[in-house]
């Protein structure tokens, strides 16, 4: 935590003339062949692929050899035109099948997170019922389409009723799983969006579903990894929220860095401050 709140300063340095480069930022016309593109929060996947020009850019490496270079690589990170976080708001919308109780868990648990990286964002819960505009997008089976529905998100009509894509983020808890992919969670860093596939069986264990409301607000904010792809040489290797299973609820120093440098290379390239 002290080196965080010195590079703090270290940043708050810039806006007096000082000079201060937190480490190499790659641009998409000078990328090295072996580096990839790749958008925090989409699917994770152990190789990640490549994906279209403009998005956020990373080094494909397996392990760092320092917590410095570890921070440095997040820092770096390419990418600021993403209009959610300019006001720094995370909003829980959900059918009206699910209990207040379990929405009060995913808040406790996207918030944790936040106080603990010390971000200046608030978390509430909407006020209008998404139960209709799922039941459009659910197959006969009671699954979920995810194309179907991401499709209708980014109509004008859409984005006015939630606010999403440029107002806040969105966090969507379904009572119904996805078609197609067996996981709790997905979660687009670039859109603002966190969907909670939640039916009643797996609402049983409210710990569980704190974990996991956590665990994806960390690749809400960024983190486009889990705990498990990379090792880093300088941090004890410990049960972290962050891993595939979510088992702990503890976030381990290394996730935590990873989150918190990436915000605070975002707020030196847009000049907004992200720290309380």
């Amino acid at each position: 935590m002290q080196h965080f709140r010195e590079d703090i300063r270290k940043l708050e340095q810039i806006a007096e003339g000082r000079k201060f480069t937190p480490g190499k930022i790659f641009r998409p016309g000078k990328i090295k062949k072996q580096d990839r593109k790749f958008v925090p929060g989409e699917i994770v996947r152990r190789e990640p692929t490549t994906f279209k020009k403009g998005n956020i850019v990373r080094r494909e490496v397996s392990e760092s050899n320092s917590v410095e270079n570890w921070r440095r690589e997040w820092s770096s990170l390419q990418g600021t035109n993403y209009g959610w976080i300019n006001q720094r708001r995370i909003v829980i919308f959900s059918e009206s099948t699910i209990e207040q109780a379990v929405i009060n868990q995913i808040k406790q648990g996207v918030q944790d997170l936040i106080n603990q990286l010390r971000l200046n964002f608030s978390i509430t819960q909407g006020i209008i019922d998404i139960t209709n505009l799922i039941r459009v997008h659910t197959l006969p089976n009671e699954k979920l389409n995810l194309q179907s529905l991401a499709q209708s998100l980014t109509t004008t009509e859409q984005k006015s009723l939630l606010g999403y894509g440029g107002i806040h983020a969105c966090v969507i808890v379904l009572d119904r799983v996805f078609e197609g992919v067996n996981v709790w969670g997905m979660t687009e860093f670039h859109n603002g969006l966190m969907q909670l596939a939640l039916p009643n069986i797996r609402r049983r264990d409210h710990n569980f579903v704190r974990n996991v409301a956590k665990h994806e607000a960390g690749h809400l904010l960024g983190y486009y990894l889990h705990h498990d792809d990379r090792k880093v040489r300088g941090y004890r290797e410990t049960n972290c929220n962050m891993m595939v299973s979510c088992a702990s609820y503890g976030t381990c120093d290394k996730c935590l860095d990873a989150i918190r440098y990436f915000w605070l290379g975002l707020q030196q390239r847009t000049g907004i401050r992200f720290f309380r």
